[in-house]
């Protein structure tokens, strides 16, 4: 193993050790499971975000970064495509706008959870779950109901998401 070989030059030695090493591993698809998992106790904030990030990252793992105390990490876990709909549910309730916000993007966010995000007084994340089309049709119709005149993106994206009914879209589109 080069880090135990008698020859391994010291440069090499203080890169294995470095935090940048660390953020390449967590970073890296193919790194072990298991390896993933020993780095989500990591105390630096940049390799828990490459972490959390990673779309092979074990869901207890995930789940551990998710309760980061630093919205970054959070954010990371909130955009993983493959974070678990447990933990974005979780996500959704969190304080930070931002996390909430790519909560809302994300596809595995549970219906019920985008509802309750699509009621904020937060435009962008209005938005987020007006484009994801795990957003019920039910939440798009009230949202595309309720979406003011001068608010034509959030219209836009509401009848542009595939979730939305066919003759609710045709409608919509008649009547304006």
């Amino acid at each position: 193993m080069i880090p135990s070989h008698p020859e391994t030059p010291p440069g090499v030695l203080a890169l294995l050790a470095s935090n940048v090493a660390r953020r390449a591993v967590a970073a890296n698809p193919k790194t072990p499971p298991e390896a993933l998992v020993l780095l989500a106790d990591d105390h630096d904030q940049d390799t828990l975000r490459a972490l959390a990030a990673n779309p092979n990252i074990p869901p207890e793992a995930l789940r551990k970064l998710s309760q980061n105390r630093d919205r970054w990490v959070r954010v990371a876990v909130a955009s993983n495509p493959t974070c678990p709909a447990g933990i974005c549910l979780s996500l959704s309730y969190d304080a930070s706008p931002n996390v909430r916000y790519y909560t809302a993007q994300n596809h595995n966010t549970p219906p019920d959870a985008l509802d309750r995000l699509s009621r904020s007084t937060d435009g962008a994340i209005q938005m987020a779950v007006a484009g994801n089309p795990s957003t019920s049709p039910t939440t798009l119709v009230r949202m595309l109901r309720r979406s003011p005149e001068n608010a034509p993106g959030l219209r836009d994206a509401l009848l542009a998401n595939q979730a939305l009914p066919d003759h609710i879209r045709a409608m919509w589109q008649l009547a304006h």
